[in-house]
């Protein structure tokens, strides 16, 4: 009998985890579990409403504050504020069916579990980059592997400081030199992210454009084009497929050099301006993207130097325009 759910990869020599929690782990992080707010007392979840709604109305009166410079209206807010807690009273008083509540009080149990054996048995329990699982493994392993990543690599400069208002400022003084953008800039997310979801809806329509011919998109798209290459009586016996792969191509891009490229390949295709906006505002904020990047890990500070950042939609388009030069100049 073969899952749905993919296993858990557990890269431990003992694993404190019984078949069942290891069950519930291999939903992954995606899992929609029943509300875990109905096994609270119902003081506790009123508390949490009005926690919530304070903070949701302190928001929307600051946005409204600083981005259009104007004073929330009463009226309206008393009535944005009403929806907003009918919402969150929807959330968290509606009880739930009995199946659901013994299902939530059941994974309820199992979570605390999960969590109480990785801290003893100081388990990382983390998301795999590809494909969404989840993976376990020792700690100590855990920081030795970045440990050596990052040595190894080279893309990392350990800050003495927290870079979080300098990056700020960097990203606000771009976008008040006359950027037709204003994205929003959330500290629980890059702030970076706005800009990069933005460059990714513009650029990308023009690489796919100008690079349709020799980009296989996905699956589907190299069955029909093989299917298409031999209707043209070009595949034969000794007819030879080859790939390559380019290792951390995302992460090791180089920073100024990708700026660069990306300048010529806009030049090339489509001139000083894309949709009014100059060549040179956009390799600015492709700048922005891949430099001001910065986390935090074992309690230290550390700035990307090199490459752009897994899960930055721009990441990927830069990549392929990177390549876009190299197959320019070596494929014929």
């Amino acid at each position: 009998m073969v899952g749905v759910s993919p296993e858990v990869p557990i890269d431990v020599l003992h694993c404190p985890y019984k078949t069942e929690e290891l069950s519930h782990l291999s939903l992954g992080p995606n899992y929609a579990r029943p509300n875990p707010n109905a096994l609270r007392p119902i003081k506790h979840r009123k508390t949490q409403i009005q926690y919530h709604l304070k903070d949701i109305n302190e928001k929307v009166r600051c946005q409204l504050k600083n981005y259009c410079n104007r004073e929330s209206p009463a009226a309206r807010m008393k009535e944005y504020s009403q929806l907003v807690e009918n919402l969150l009273r929807q959330h968290y008083i509606a009880p739930l069916s009995y199946v659901d509540n013994m299902r939530a009080q059941r994974e309820f149990k199992l979570v605390k579990s999960i969590r109480r054996k990785a801290q003893k048995a100081k388990l990382i329990i983390w998301v795999c980059d590809k494909g969404g699982g989840l993976h376990i493994e020792n700690k100590s392993d855990y920081e030795r592997k970045a440990a050596k990543y990052r040595e190894d690599k080279n893309a990392y400069q350990e800050l003495s400081y927290n870079p979080l208002m300098e990056i700020l400022t960097n990203v606000t003084n771009a976008l008040n030199e006359g950027t037709p953008l204003r994205p929003i800039l959330n500290t629980i997310k890059a702030v970076t992210r706005p800009i990069s979801d933005f460059l990714n809806e513009l650029i990308r329509p023009i690489y796919d454009q100008y690079n349709q011919d020799n980009t296989i998109i996905d699956g589907v798209n190299l069955i029909k084009r093989l299917e298409k290459y031999a209707a043209g009586g070009h595949l034969k016996p000794s007819t030879l497929f080859c790939t390559l792969d380019i290792n951390n191509l995302y992460t090791m891009l180089p920073q100024d050099e990708s700026v660069r490229i990306l300048g010529d390949f806009l030049h090339h295709y489509v001139g000083e301006r894309v949709k009014n906006i100059w060549v040179a505002t956009i390799q600015k904020l492709t700048e922005i993207v891949l430099k001001e990047n910065a986390f935090v890990y074992d309690h230290k500070f550390y700035k990307r130097i090199i490459g752009g950042a897994m899960g930055s939609p721009f990441t990927l388009i830069l990549a392929n325009i990177f390549m876009w030069l190299w197959e320019k100049r070596r494929v014929r």
